[in-house]
């Protein structure tokens, strides 16, 4: 009964800290992409879950990744892209002359790619780094 009622807390923690994350993330006015908050729930069920201290301190340090970068792209695309012309990976389509007129969507919908492609690329490295790091320890023990 103590094991069942330590799991259901610790999934209800998994989804508590994932909202939180996510509300941070967007601070009520970014989109979010799809993959960003699954990465961001998976990181959470790492961080209750997982034994090793070395991944749960990982998964605290992305979900902080995510709050951060999520809001340094939006920074860089409002004030570097649209008003110093920064290098995008998409055609933004803005014409400084002409000033800014119609829906900000399809913009927002672009930084939250970008959001989800550079968290993404973080997580990659990092399960990576992880499972090099323990295939030479297995290596090394036989």
């Amino acid at each position: 009964m103590l094991k069942t009622l330590v799991i259901f807390l610790k999934s209800v923690g998994v989804f508590v800290v994932s909202l939180l994350v996510v509300f941070f993330s967007t601070n009520t006015e970014l989109v979010l992409h799809f993959g960003t908050a699954v990465l961001v729930l998976l990181a959470s069920a790492l961080f209750f879950f997982a034994k090793p201290i070395a991944i749960r301190a990982q998964a605290f340090l992305f979900l902080l990744l995510a709050i951060a970068i999520s809001h340094a792209v939006d920074r860089y695309f409002w004030g570097g892209v649209c008003e110093l012309g920064y290098p995008w990976p998409y055609s933004n389509g803005i014409d400084k002359t002409a000033g800014f007129m119609g829906s900000i969507s399809p913009f927002m919908d672009q930084v939250a790619t970008v959001c989800f492609s550079v968290l993404g690329s973080f997580a990659t490295i990092s399960v990576a780094c992880h499972l090099k790091r323990r295939s030479k320890s297995q290596g090394t023990a036989s």
